[in-house]
């Protein structure tokens, strides 16, 4: 589990939200943990889908092998330019052919908005945290512009699945509005202000993102799940039959055995993910960071409560995803 902001940090904080107006340096690391576990949500998801391309040739493959189809390569594979489309291999069976195409549906059109989604967020929190990491006014303008900018696409991110949800009408939209309204502010309170807009901006919209994240996160595991079956399925009805065992010498029976072992192992694995759960903890854990710059008698205890559960969640579901890709 990642590291997670200790009982000290509470002290402080409630020392100086009553002296100096909420510095976000108090908050540098509840927004550094709050980065560093959507950065590891959106990474997992990547390696995942990325896993997925090898389990669909594995399955495509087995099947191809045990029930012995003609093939031929298709595409740019005569083609001597480095241009030109995919060299690739197919199966002369009409009816397998289209079972088993060249690169899965999936690999074609699934990942798309989750992929989106999530690197618009990992985007967002790494310029939350580059505003606790400015060092003067000229430092924080520039970053407050980049900081917009994200805070703009998850916005647009957002609107894409529910209309209107980009419209910030009574909110400060731009970074050059909200620097007229900060430059005369001390350095720190800048900072919180800066903070407080991007994260009030995005936090009613987390909810809508999150569910396309969850949802995209179902199909991956499921569509994972289903391949992963189909190949076990081919295993022991191809390898393990009463028939086909009186067969087999040793080598070739533990061979076989070991290809069973993996494929349950990933199935287990994989069934261990909870969508649910990992996206809802992203939206606790940044609602409670949004609670906390909003209000200076804020619990921080809440905030590190939500984050550790988050780092949890996280956690969870890249072991479940390293443990799959290991078979």
């Amino acid at each position: 589990m990642a590291p997670v902001v200790g009982k000290f940090r509470i002290v402080f904080a409630t020392f100086c939200l009553g002296t100096a107006g909420c510095s976000p340096y108090v908050y540098k690391d509840e927004v550094g943990g709050f980065q560093q576990q959507v950065s590891r949500l959106a990474s997992t998801y990547d390696d995942s889908v990325k896993q997925y391309g090898a389990d669909y040739d594995r399955e495509r493959r087995q099947h191809f092998a045990v029930n012995l189809l003609p093939l031929e390569t298709v595409g740019g594979c005569q083609e001597v330019s480095a241009s030109g489309p995919p060299c690739q291999i197919v199966t002369l069976s009409a009816k397998d052919a289209d079972t088993y195409p060249a690169t899965s549906p999936y690999q074609d059109s699934g990942p798309d908005a989750t992929k989106k989604v999530l690197g618009a967020l990992a985007a967002y929190a790494a310029q939350l945290v580059a505003i606790t990491d400015a060092a003067d006014s000229e430092a924080l303008a520039a970053r407050q512009k980049s900081l917009w900018e994200s805070v703009g696409k998850v916005l647009k991110t957002a609107d894409q699945f529910v209309p209107g949800a980009a419209d910030t009408s009574g909110m400060v939209g731009t970074a050059g509005g909200l620097l007229g309204k900060l430059l005369q502010a001390a350095l720190d309170r800048e900072r919180l202000a800066a903070l407080r807009q991007a994260v009030t901006a995005v936090d009613p919209r987390l909810p809508i993102l999150a569910h396309v994240a969850e949802e995209g996160i179902k199909v991956l595991i499921d569509s994972r799940l289903r391949s992963t079956s189909t190949y076990l399925d081919e295993i022991e009805n191809r390898s393990f039959g009463p028939d086909v065992v009186k067969r087999l010498n040793v080598e070739l029976y533990d061979a076989r055995y070991s290809a069973l072992s993996e494929a349950v192992a990933e199935i287990n694995a994989l069934r261990a993910v909870k969508p649910a759960d990992l996206t809802q903890a992203l939206v606790d854990a940044h609602h409670a960071l949004a609670t906390a710059l909003d209000n200076k008698n804020a619990d921080l205890a809440s905030v590190t409560a939500a984050l550790a559960n988050l780092a949890e969640k996280v956690s969870a579901f890249r072991d479940a995803i390293e443990a799959a890709n290991k078979t």
